[in-house]
C-alpha cells in the first residue's frame, strides 16, 4: 500500500460533501484526510468559471484504486481537474536521510578543517567581493 496525496479543482457549485462520498466510495477505508482549502479564483476560467474549490485528499491505498479513480474522475464533471502525487516515490520523504548525511557531511568537514588548523596548513579566508575586503580594511585600522 502506498500513500497518496491528491489535488482536485472541484466546480465551486458542487457541496464537498458529494465529493467526499465520491471519494469515501472508491477509497473506503483508505482515505486518511479530506481537507477542503479554498474557494479562490483561477488564473483562467474552466468551464466558464472564474472561481472554484479546492481539496485535498490523503490516501493510502493500492495503484488499481488511483486508476479507477482517475477513470471515474474523467466521467464526473464536477470535478474540473485532479493531480495525484505518489508520496513514497517522492524525494521529499527522504528528506530525513538526506538531512542525516548533511550532517555527518557537516562533520567530517569540520574534523577535517580542525585537522588542517592543526597542522598550520589551514586555507586563508578569501573574500568574495570589494565589500567584504573594505570591511575587512577598515576593521584592521581601528
Amino acid at each position: 500500500m502506498a500513500n497518496y496525496e491528491i489535488m482536485m479543482i472541484i466546480d465551486p457549485k458542487k457541496d464537498i460533501k458529494e465529493i467526499e462520498q465520491f471519494t469515501n466510495e472508491i477509497f473506503k477505508d483508505g482515505v486518511k484526510k479530506f481537507t477542503k482549502m479554498d474557494r479562490t479564483n483561477l488564473a483562467y476560467p474552466i468551464n466558464k468559471s472564474n472561481t472554484a474549490q479546492y481539496v485535498l485528499v490523503n490516501v493510502e491505498t493500492e495503484g488499481d484504486f488511483i486508476k479507477e479513480f482517475t477513470r471515474k474522475v474523467n466521467i464526473n464533471k464536477s470535478i474540473w481537474r485532479q493531480l495525484v502525487i505518489n508520496l513514497d516515490s517522492e524525494r521529499a520523504v527522504d528528506s530525513l536521510k538526506n538531512m542525516k548525511k548533511f550532517e555527518e557531511f557537516k562533520a567530517r568537514r569540520a574534523a577535517e578543517r580542525a585537522e588542517r588548523e592543526k597542522n598550520g596548513t589551514a586555507r586563508p579566508f578569501r573574500y568574495n567581493n570589494r565589500d567584504q575586503r573594505d570591511q575587512r580594511d577598515q576593521r584592521e585600522k581601528r
